[in-house]
């Protein structure tokens, strides 16, 4: 008989003769249909044999990141609730006890060897709970309340997230400004935050914004339009923060 150990998992030989049924001791891979998540109720002292008197499992999901396989996928453990559950499913307990959810390390296990499986097993069923995961609870019909909830993180990690929704369109604004001061014909222009010179322009006695009038040119002193021009600039919203070197400081 071929045997199947995954290399990523620590391998821990279980007692075999806790395996298989009568004309029946082996499956093959293509018998696989569905991973099994147990709640162990104990602790790694415990699962480390991976088998006790009555009962075994292929795998041990440890909460400190570690993975125990006890048994070549092809031996069917017994821990699932019958032969055919056993047959079909491929058991793995999950390190801790009802009240103490999946942490990160146990559901990054699981998920693997779900991946796992699903490559090796041609009828793997899809990562969905009553197809491709089952608990033991539903495959007895409710005669144990094995996982208790536990395994829950792990079916949440493949919900897919909603896509976030589109924000709002946003209205175009004019960032089109100019300036022109009487008697220089020169015209700056905010366009996209910044202020362009344009030479030569022809747009005269403008106003900033629509609410600051450009004034007089003092022609003892041009630099004071330019002084004006740059605290006017500076009452723009924040956005409007370029000032050319042509208007000088305040």
């Amino acid at each position: 008989m071929a045997e199947t150990w995954l290399p990523w998992c620590q391998k821990r030989p279980g007692d075999r003769s806790r395996t298989g049924y009568l004309l029946k001791s082996t499956r093959s891979l293509a018998e696989i249909r569905y991973q099994v998540n147990h709640s162990a109720e104990g602790w790694e002292t415990y699962l480390r044999a991976g088998s006790a008197p009555g009962a075994s499992w292929t795998f041990s999901n440890l909460q400190g990141g570690k993975m125990y396989q006890h048994f070549p996928l092809e031996l069917p453990t017994w821990t699932s609730g019958g032969r055919r559950q056993n047959i079909d499913g491929c058991a793995a307990e999950t390190e801790g006890v009802a009240g103490q959810p999946m942490n990160a390390a146990q559901v990054a296990n699981a998920r693997r060897l779900y991946s796992d499986l699903n490559r090796l097993c041609p009828n793997m069923r899809i990562p969905l709970l009553g197809e491709g995961f089952r608990e033991h609870g539903e495959l007895t019909n409710g005669y144990t309340a094995c996982p208790s909830g536990r395994i829950q993180p792990l079916y949440d990690s493949y919900k897919v997230a909603p896509p976030a929704p589109e924000p709002p369109p946003q209205e175009e604004e004019d960032v089109t400004r100019y300036i022109s001061f009487r008697g220089h014909r020169e015209v700056y222009a905010l366009a996209g935050g910044t202020l362009e010179h344009v030479p030569n322009g022809t747009i005269m006695n403008a106003q900033v914004d629509g609410k600051w009038p450009v004034e007089q040119h003092d022609k003892n002193d041009p630099d004071a339009a330019k002084r004006r021009t740059a605290r006017m600039l500076l009452n723009l919203p924040s956005h409007f923060n370029t000032v050319p070197e042509a208007l000088g400081g305040l």
